[in-house]
């Protein structure tokens, strides 16, 4: 009720602020509002800088490939819509040069426009700007600490900032060093020059992060993926992850331009990486590593992270075959439960409790293989009707995965129809391993 039609239309129709800014290395052959107007959207830019955060917290999360995909979603919608409202709201309210002459304090002054409150919003503004500040400053901690012990594990960075807190089980050190480092960013005295140095150093990791997702779709086609961005072209014979493309050429459109525009970021960034160079070249020379490498797959696996598991075992499976096909299909990242259901229709007590009884050493036999391998295996006998008794343990929030065996040869139809309906009933929770 508070947008004005005629002040929205009027303020979207300006493209780029009109004037020259002192802070802006402009470019020859492009008019200042264009290049404003770029400038600007450099800026918009750093609205996104913290979401990756959420994966860098992965190791402490229970079911990462859960939560961090839909995380990150929810993060970027909930982006997108408050940096487009708050503008909408902003320009359709007091108009863009309002906000243009007060940029340290552009809330504040949509705040007091607002009827009815406008005399008490800018002191609630001013203290949700506090909070939302404290818990983005502790959210950026979050992440360069554990990117920084990440890289102590796997020697890319001296040991030293490996070091876990015996109690709390956090990285101390880098938490303590990175969040001094943020404090004397603070020396900078301009949030515009905080957020080139940021940007700068932002934009180069979404770059290789995008190009580092091309690769491995190459070089790793067998990792276990449990979530993988959607959507795929063939350049070359070479699958393409559209995601990791188009990411790859907006981020580094986006770091050219920072790199162009940003005077400070482009100084104080290359200084920023110059430096880290240094310190990595050194300390791998020093310690008798090559500068490049590779780190394996399983060296940067979660630590201690194991998923759960159910195994559906009926009664007529081979001990051995069962171990073998589990051991090679989950590869070690899994717990597994072995779950077999009797079903007890047309069966005397006597005739039940035999099958039971056999069922489970059975399962026995095979957890004992599976052990054996290095997995961890436990057991379980129930009874019902097989497939409702198997669709309702494996919809238990408990199970990270459901797998259903099958035959290698020809599929009995029995398998076929339990395959086929759990799959259906658990979408996106089934493994289908042969035996």
């Amino acid at each position: 009720a508070c947008i004005r039609a005629e002040t929205l239309r009027a303020n979207l129709s300006e493209v780029g602020y009109p004037g020259v800014r002192e802070e802006v290395a402009y470019l020859p052959g492009i008019g200042v509002r264009e290049q404003n107007f770029i400038y600007g959207t450099t800026l918009a830019m750093s609205s996104f800088i913290g979401v990756e955060s959420i994966a860098q917290a992965a190791e402490e999360i229970k079911r990462p490939y859960k939560w961090i995909p839909l995380a990150t979603k929810l993060s970027v919608a909930a982006v997108l819509v408050f940096a487009l409202g708050l503008s909408l709201v902003g320009v359709g309210t007091v108009g863009w040069r309002p906000l243009a002459e007060n940029a340290e304090r552009p809330l504040t002054v949509l705040a007091e426009s607002l009827p009815l409150i406008g005399g008490v919003a800018p002191a609630l503004v001013a203290a949700t700007g506090f909070v939302i500040n404290l818990v983005s400053a502790n959210t950026g901690i979050i992440g360069v600490s554990r990117v920084v012990y990440s890289m102590g594990r796997f020697r890319l960075m001296p040991s030293w900032f490996k070091a876990i807190h015996p109690r709390f089980r956090t990285p101390v050190r880098t938490i303590v060093i990175f969040g001094l480092l943020g404090g004397l960013l603070t020396l900078l005295g301009s949030l515009e020059k905080i957020a080139d140095v940021y940007a700068f150093g932002a934009l180069v990791s979404y770059v290789l992060v995008n190009v580092s997702m091309i690769r491995l779709r190459e070089v790793d086609r067998d990792a276990y993926r449990p979530w993988r961005a959607p959507g795929s072209i063939e350049i070359g014979g070479r699958e393409i992850p559209l995601v990791g493309l188009l990411g790859a050429v907006a981020t580094g459109v986006m770091f050219a331009l920072v790199a162009a525009l940003h005077p400070v970021g482009r100084s104080l960034g290359t200084a920023w990486f110059a430096v880290g160079l240094a310190v990595f070249a050194a300390y791998r020379t020093a310690v008798g590593l090559p500068i490049t490498g590779r780190v394996s797959g399983e060296m940067s696996r979660p630590a201690n992270y194991l998923m759960d598991a159910l195994v559906l075992f009926r009664p007529y499976d081979d001990p051995e075959r069962v171990a073998r096909a589990v051991a090679e299909g989950l590869r070690g990242r899994f717990r597994v439960h072995l779950l077999s259901v009797v079903n007890p229709a047309g069966m005397s007590p006597d005739e039940l409790s035999r099958e039971a009884d056999r069922t489970f050493a059975l399962l026995e036999e095979t957890a004992r293989r599976l052990r054996s391998r290095g997995i961890i295996a436990t057991t379980s006998v129930m009874y019902g009707e097989p497939v409702e008794v198997a669709v309702m343990e494996g919809s238990s929030d408990r199970y990270d995965l459901v797998v259903v065996l099958t035959s290698r040869r020809s599929m009995k139809s029995k398998e076929r129809g339990l395959a086929r309906v759990v799959s259906a009933r658990l979408p996106g929770k089934v493994l289908i391993l042969r035996r």
